[in-house]
Formats: structure tokens, sequence, C-alpha cells
């Protein structure tokens, strides 16, 4: 157990490095990360190894250049820990005491904005706020060897999890049979929905994102299932559109376009890559077809499932070696609709997808 610590410590402790960097950079005397009941932010997992879920009682991690401290309430899982100090608080009372001598001589205090809440900024008095939401996106963009190890196992309980549902798809008579599946088989892999699943049948299918309301509507000829996992505070995207009659010949064109779009598009991803102008190249495709995008080409994935790089229009964003996203090209008819995600890695030789399961299947 010690070895394994010290040496996931070296990962931690690069992170760091990174943190304090940007710090000095925004000219900043440290930084509040805070999670309660209310708001998740998943820096302090990052930072720290906490086993930080969304929903969690009340958590802060306070950052300077000279200390790392963690305070949490009683009855939180905390599990392994790479902080110089760790502090149980029972009450909120005693922990606005305790904040307010760690930061009585700031000026400058870095906050993510995305977690933070109008009581949480209180708790700060009239310190100048700086936000770092999007420089800590910017950072935890390009994984390190231990995210990728997680990001790999929760893609192949995905791909798991994508198989059985094939496999029993003859089985669900309704939309909401097959959304209950997916929340039972995430909770029997001892894992999470890291979001909503959409299961979408019929002419649902043909919305972009449609609301997830799980109706007792029947299955009909074409249904699409968006659904990723959460798994040690990772998250996965997939997207399968299954077909559970012979396509017409006019769907079968479809299929084979999307297919081979998918194809060039994956040949097309090199380390440095405008995400803007692979978005524009996929924006070509479909006009050459008398289709608009109806979203974006794809988005980053990790401990949240909407990271950077955003691979759409106005994305500014390069694809960088290490960096984790999913491809998620669909088209959309009157009638039904198309759509096939995976997540992928650029690693240093080639483009290795992390889930091979998303897909169209003509059952």
């Amino acid at each position: 157990m010690v070895r394994r610590w010290r040496k996931l410590k070296k990962y931690f402790e690069a992170r760091k490095e990174k943190l304090l960097t940007l710090l000095k950079r925004k000219r900043c005397d440290g930084a509040v990360f805070l999670a309660t009941s209310r708001t998740y932010d998943p820096n302090i997992r990052y930072f720290t190894g906490m086993r930080l879920e969304p929903h969690y009682t009340f958590v802060c991690l306070l950052v300077t250049k000279d200390s790392y401290k963690l305070y949490f309430s009683r009855g939180e899982e905390a599990g392994p820990l790479y902080v110089d100090e760790v502090r149980v608080v029972s009450k909120k009372d005693e922990f606005k005491s305790e904040l307010k001598k760690e930061i009585k001589s700031w000026k400058r205090v870095a906050i993510n904005y995305n977690s933070f809440l109008l009581s949480h900024s209180n708790l700060l008095g009239r310190k100048r706020k700086v936000d770092i939401g999007r420089d800590l996106l910017k950072l935890r963009s390009r994984k390190d060897e231990l995210e990728v190890k997680s990001l790999k196992k929760v893609c192949y309980y995905t791909d798991l999890t994508a198989r059985e549902l094939l496999s029993s798809f003859t089985e669900f008579g309704k939309e909401n049979e097959l959304a209950s599946f997916l929340f039972d088989r995430a909770s029997k892999l001892g894992a999470q929905l890291a979001f909503s699943p959409i299961v979408a049948t019929g002419k649902r299918s043909s919305q972009v994102h449609p609301v997830p309301s799980y109706t007792t509507s029947p299955l009909r000829r074409v249904t699409l299932v968006d659904f990723g996992l959460r798994m040690d505070g990772y998250c996965s995207d997939l997207t399968l559109t299954i077909f559970d009659r012979k396509p017409q010949e006019s769907e079968l064109s479809m299929i084979e376009v999307l297919d081979g779009l998918v194809q060039e598009i994956e040949e097309g991803i090199i380390e440095g890559l405008s995400c803007g102008k692979l978005f524009l190249r996929f924006k070509e495709i479909l006009m050459r077809l008398n289709q608009k995008p109806q979203h974006a080409l794809g988005h980053g994935i990790g401990l949240e499932v909407h990271e950077l790089p955003s691979l759409s229009e106005s994305s500014r964003e390069r694809i960088q070696i290490n960096s984790t996203f999913t491809l998620e090209p669909g088209m959309y008819l009157k009638d039904f609709g198309l759509r096939v995600e995976n997540c992928y890695l650029l690693g240093n030789r080639k483009l290795l997808r992390l889930t091979k399961n998303g897909g169209i299947y003509v059952l």
C-alpha cells in the first residue's frame, strides 16, 4: 500500500506544480476550491486524489505555495490523499473561522466560478476573486498516465455495457425499460451513469439532444441511445443508433455516408490540429450532402463529461498529445436521426479509440 502511494504521489506532485505555476502567473496568493451538496468541483479530486463524487456534504481545498490543506466534514470517505494537511470540521462556523485566518493576508484569491455559489463568495469577504476555471480545464485537457489508465478502465466497462445492451435489445419493449437497464447495469458495476442517458426512438431520434423522458412509448424502427459511465471519478460517453429491422435503401445510404465520414475524420486527426478547422472539415462534408451540422463534432472527456478541447466551429483549442475527447457526428432527417459517438486518445504515435462499440447497428 505504501509503495503504491509513493508511486502515485509523483503524479499529484506534478499536478500541484502546474497549479502553483498558474497561481503565480495570475498573481494570486492562493486558491480556494469548494464542493458541497449543491456543487461539484472535480479539481479537488484531480489535485488531491480524494474520492470526490457529486453531492458531497462539504469539502474545501486550500492551496498556497507553502501549504496544501484539505478540509472536509465528518463521515466523508476520503481515500488516499496527497496533501500536506487534512482537517475534519464538524461545524460550518468552525470552518469559517479557520478560513478567515488562512486568507487574512491574501489580496487575490483564485477560484473556479463554475462551482462557486454566492454564499461561497461571501466566505471570502472583499478579497479580489480571480476565476481560473477555464485555465484549469486547459491544464486538465492533457492527461497523465494515471488518468489515461482510469479512462481506459471506464471505457472498457462502457463497451461491455453496450454489448450487453445490444444482446438484450429485443427484450426491451419501451424507452423506459432500456433506460432502466442502463441504470441497473451501472449500479452492478459499482459505477454511476455519468449523465442522464438519452433513449430516443422513432421520430424522437431526429432531435439533436432529446429530453431523456424515458416514455413508455414502444421502441420503433430506429432507436438512439446516448449514455456514459463514471468510475473512479472519470467519465465516458458513447452513442449507438440501433435498427431493429432492415433499413430502407435511403437509410442504408445514410449509414454508409456516416461510416465513411467517421473514418475520414479519424484519419485527419494529428497533433496540433485546430479543433475549429476539424469542425469545418466535418461541416464541408455534410454540406456536400445537403446537410448542416446540428451540434459540435465532439468534446473533451475526463473528470467531467464535457471538458476541453471543444470540437466546435468557434473553438480555438488544438488537439494535443494525450488529449482525450469524443467524436459524435450525426445526421438528422424529419423522421429519424443517426449519430455515432466514441471516446478517443491521441497517443504519441496514433489516434486510439478508447471505446469501440459506439456505432450503427442493424439487428
